[in-house]
């Protein structure tokens, strides 16, 4: 018997969240810290179309904000809105290499923090603008690119259902 891909999807994004919450969460560059769990909605939306990266997103978005002071859902839009586009662009670029993916995962990372601080501030989260937000992103963006390669296995192997030909292994 196998395992549902929401469960096989779960596992993954759980086994991703320990590892942000105990590994990540220390190491410090340039007195910031990134975040590695923002590679799952891309690498979901470059394996799985715009739908699976949205639904990766928000799950892993909704898991995260249980973690943090910023509004609860915050995260989850962003991240849903991430999986999403990159899903959408991943369509029509060029996207099978690890640079390619590399390339995804670093945009991604940018335009996610990008737009977590502006929809926070939106949201009266005017602490968001005090962060160093240009070193938040380069450190964020150099985690991604090393977290992806290591993502994108995983969820290779949580999307792919042998008995859905609709989304069996691509």
């Amino acid at each position: 018997m196998t395992m549902p891909t929401w469960a096989r999807v779960g596992l993954v994004l759980f086994v991703a969240l320990m590892l942000q919450l105990s590994v990540v969460a220390d190491l410090r560059l340039w007195g910031v810290t990134g975040n590695a769990l923002v590679v799952a909605p891309v690498a979901a939306g470059l394996l799985g179309g715009p739908e699976r990266g949205a639904t990766v997103g928000f799950a892993a978005g909704l898991l995260f904000d249980a973690f943090v002071t910023t509004p609860f859902g915050l995260t989850a839009l962003v991240w849903t809105v991430t999986g999403y586009a990159t899903g959408l662009l991943g369509r029509n670029l060029i996207r099978s290499t690890p640079i390619g993916t590399i390339a995804f995962a670093v945009a991604a990372a940018i335009g996610s923090t990008t737009l977590f601080v502006l929809v926070g501030t939106l949201l009266g989260q005017d602490h968001l603008l005090d962060a160093p937000v240009v070193r938040i992103l380069v450190v964020g963006a150099l985690l991604a690119a090393g977290a992806v390669l290591l993502m994108q296995p995983a969820m290779r192997w949580a999307l792919t259902d042998p008995h859905d030909p609709v989304h069996a292994r691509r």
